[in-house]
């Protein structure tokens, strides 16, 4: 049986950070970490070490992409998979984000059961994460 996937979510909107939590815990078996805002991130993550990093992309002051960068300069964090979240679907976008290495990208909005199917997909790609997957 694989151990539960830590994750580790950053949003600036609360009420998804519940909602995606309440799901990814409930219909994934995932073990969620939230944070509110990437100053508070920088923090959780070292503590938390998370398996995979949920990151907003468009947050106040440190911006999803920032903090990405900010990750990779963390030896404890550098190999940790980043899947981009974001509402901007432009496609040089996406394009520029993958190719900066990112694991993938969740588009908003979604039902919580979309975030575990695509969550768990990214997961089971991943080789990194594929043996740590609960679904």
């Amino acid at each position: 049986m694989p151990s539960a996937l830590k994750i580790l979510q950053v949003d600036d909107e609360e009420d998804i950070l519940v909602i995606s939590k309440l799901a990814l815990e409930r219909y994934g078996g995932y073990a969620v970490t939230t944070c509110a805002s990437s100053r508070e991130a920088l923090t959780v993550a070292a503590q938390v070490q998370p398996d995979l990093i949920l990151l907003d992309l468009m947050m106040p002051g440190l911006d999803g992409h920032a903090l990405s960068n900010a990750f990779t300069q963390d030896a404890a964090l550098r190999e940790v998979p980043i899947v981009f979240v974001t509402a901007t679907i432009a496609p040089e976008l996406r394009k520029a984000l993958l190719d900066s290495g990112a694991a993938g990208m969740i588009l908003k909005p979604y039902t919580p059961r979309e975030l575990v199917a695509q969550v768990g997909a990214i997961a089971q790609a991943h080789p990194r994460l594929r043996s740590l997957a609960a679904v």
